[in-house]
């Protein structure tokens, strides 16, 4: 597992690489990376899907994290793992 953030709260990606036979003879192969995306808050390491997995993750902060989310107009996707780094940076500033 890769660490991608590490602080009160941790983002952890594991990457997984596949191969799609499309032909008999392997020249039409498709490679397809995968990705699963973890969120430690406290002890317990969680999977997260996407955007509403992880507000309600983080659900004691809800409001304040949809509000930062909003203003700040960023997109979460579980395509760019990089793009859930700001929100548990935000996260981890207003829990202090």
């Amino acid at each position: 597992m890769n660490v991608l953030y590490g602080g009160r709260s941790s983002l952890y990606v594991k990457y997984a690489k596949k191969i799609l036979p499309l032909g008999d003879d392997g020249r039409y192969n498709l490679f397809v990376q995968e990705h699963l995306i973890y969120v430690r808050k406290g002890t317990e390491i969680v999977p997260v899907e996407g955007k509403r997995h992880l507000l309600n993750l983080l659900e004691d902060k809800k409001k304040e994290i949809r509000d930062y989310i909003k203003s700040s107009r960023i997109k979460v996707m579980k395509k760019d793992p990089y793009t859930f780094i700001p929100v548990l940076e935000y996260y981890d500033s207003i829990v202090k």
